[in-house]
Order: C-alpha cells, then structure tokens, then sequence
C-alpha cells in the first residue's frame, strides 16, 4: 500500500511543534470504536477519536516487497472487569479496522491534516486477559489473507442453488454422473 502524506504533514513533520499520534477505527456491530495513543478527543472527517494514552498499544507493522498476509495486535490495557462481557459477546471476526498515523499541533492540540492510512484489515481474533485489570488484545489481518482460505464450492445442483436459488443450471448433472456416454469410433 503506497503511503502518499499531504504536503501539509510533509511540512509539518520537519517542524519541532509537533507529535505524531496512531488512530484505529474499528467497525463492530455495535457502534465504531475510534481511539488514538495520545489524550483527549480528537476530530477528524467529524467523526471523535478518544485517547487512550498508555493503556493502548500497537504492534509493529510489517511490510515487505511480497505479496503476502500481514497481521496487527491492537491491545487495550487497564479495563474495568465490569465491561468485560461487552468484549465477549460482540460478533468481531470479519470486522473492518483502519489504522492511521496522524500528525498534532502541539501548541492547538490538533491534527495538521489529514492522517494517512497504514494499515486496512479485518478482525482475526480477541484474546482476553483478566486480571485485576484487564486487557483485550485484538488481532486484524489483511485482506490478502483471504487468498489462503479455501472455498469448497462444487459443481452441484445442490450447491449452486444454496448461491442462486432461482438457476437451474446444474439441474442434470447427477443424471450425467450415471449415464453411459458413447464417444464416435
């Protein structure tokens, strides 16, 4: 993925009044969750991204010349135990998340343009850890990791109408499973 910065964050990048923050968008079921590793609410495209400080953490992100899947932990320290069961019972796998890196004005408090997009996946797994405090690490997989999944599909009537139910295009290919064919000699 090309990580094409605004002129604005090239400029500001060489400043000394500034401070580069992480931003993840997570699109769960039950709402987005929209954090930043720094403190206080920040807005970007309208939508409040709220900092989480120390207590969040992201892993560091590979990239090589290959096409290959490449994976990211997201972990979110320091939760009351009271909210754990929020955790637990959302549908997350297959959700999409968005990591961006932002720049901030450190004398404003606010982003100098538009952060640039570094990674874009989907929700793997969640591993809970509970503790006196606890802490919820999720795992966001590119979407190239799809291309290892296999599909079983096969070349049945069966199959093909669980996808579209009003084709019969494979109706007589049972009958043909059976059937002697006689080739011209």
């Amino acid at each position: 993925m090309t990580r094409d910065m605004t002129p604005a964050n090239i400029a500001a990048s060489k400043e000394q009044q500034v401070y580069a923050i992480t931003m993840a968008e997570l699109k769960l079921d039950s709402g987005d969750i929209n954090v930043h590793t720094s403190i206080g609410p920040i807005d970007f495209n309208g939508t409040i991204y709220q900092g989480i400080g120390d207590f969040g953490d992201v892993s560091e992100i590979e990239e090589n010349i290959e096409t290959s899947a490449s994976s990211v932990d997201l972990s979110l320290s320091g939760i009351n135990n009271a909210y754990v069961s929020v955790a637990l019972n959302e549908n997350y796998q297959g959700r999409e998340v968005n990591l961006y890196i932002g720049l901030i004005d450190i004398a404003s408090n606010l982003l100098i343009a538009d952060p640039t997009l570094i990674f874009r996946g989907d929700i793997n797994s969640m591993n809970v850890q509970v503790g006196e405090t606890t802490t919820v690490t999720v795992n966001v997989t590119n979407k190239l990791v799809n291309w290892q999944k296999v599909e079983a599909r096969r070349y049945t009537d069966a199959d093909h109408r669980s996808r579209f139910p009003d084709d019969g295009f494979f109706k007589y290919v049972d009958e043909l499973e059976e059937r002697e064919i006689l080739w011209n000699k």
